[in-house]
């Protein structure tokens, strides 16, 4: 049986395009086990908003302009959030 009182799960979405970002973030609103906290297109704005909203989960991007994401994973990882656990996925 599930528990569909239990708080939905925070996540933000990192994805420098805008196609993707917004199928993520429409599909997590459309579905009440998810929250949305954020869908930003650059590693800059998703490091501070992970640091500071601290979400259950990131869908990050690896190949971002400017910081790419394995870059954000490492650098959040430095700020003191060690217990996330990372995983990676290409999607062709």
């Amino acid at each position: 049986m599930t528990n569909h009182s239990a708080s939905p799960i925070t996540v933000i979405v990192v994805d420098n395009e805008d196609f993707f970002r917004a199928k993520v973030e429409s599909w997590l609103r459309a579905n009440p086990r998810f929250h949305c906290a954020g869908s930003f297109s650059d590693g800059e704005t998703a490091l501070m908003e992970l640091v500071s909203k601290n979400p259950v989960v990131a869908v990050i991007d690896l190949a971002l302009p400017g910081i790419k994401g394995d870059e954000v994973i490492w650098r959040v990882n430095l700020e003191g959030h060690p217990e996330y656990d990372w995983s990676a996925a290409r999607l062709d």
